[in-house]
């Protein structure tokens, strides 16, 4: 991992916990969007709010079909959920 990739991945670490209060960000939920980011994905917001989709057993709204297609590519389950589902 490159140093400037290190300092896109605090960033957004910080992002989130300064904005989310609700949800845990744990190391399952780190580990799942470094994995992700490392493997191409590089929005780490998406990747991150996956992560923590995983590890906390909660569904993902969203329309972003580009990041639930690279998931299911990496192995990883689905958590996702469209607006037209609910």
């Amino acid at each position: 991992m490159k140093r400037e990739d290190l300092a896109i991945v605090l960033e957004g670490l910080k992002l989130l916990k300064r904005d989310l209060n609700c949800v845990r960000v744990d190391e399952k939920a780190l580990e799942t969007a470094f994995n992700l980011y490392t493997a191409g994905h590089r929005d780490l917001i998406d990747n991150m709010l996956y992560g923590i989709s995983l590890s906390q057993g909660l569904k993902l709204l969203t329309i972003d079909r580009e990041l639930e297609d690279f998931v299911k590519k990496q192995g990883y389950p689905s958590t996702f959920i469209h607006p037209e589902e609910l």
